[in-house]
């Protein structure tokens, strides 16, 4: 079998969002880490918005910090949601379109 030779692929990082339950002493949040666990964002959960849009906004708040550029979009996870970037040059891709 061959192996993969990873260094010849430019690897993008994703960010996780999770909700996180009121405490005793804090109020509902959501969390974002990116897959490096280099940094994190936890933003109060916004009553006013839905859901998904307090998700994107906590993702968009940790790619706004990290200085990253391009676009990402969101997949539920059991856990949150997951947010990898679009296809780039260089990145692997999966099209489950074509066969």
């Amino acid at each position: 079998m061959e192996s993969l030779d990873l260094s010849r692929l430019k690897i993008m990082q994703t960010i996780e969002t999770k909700y996180l339950g009121a405490t005793n002493t804090k109020n509902d949040r959501i969390k974002a880490v990116n897959s490096g666990k280099s940094d994190s964002v936890l933003l109060n959960y916004d009553h006013g918005m839905t859901p998904l849009e307090n998700h994107e906004r906590v993702a968009r708040a940790l790619f706004n910090k990290l200085g990253w550029t391009g676009g990402m979009v969101g997949g539920a996870t059991s856990t949150g949601m997951v947010w990898v970037f679009e296809h780039s040059s260089g990145s692997p891709r999966l099209d489950l379109d074509t066969q």
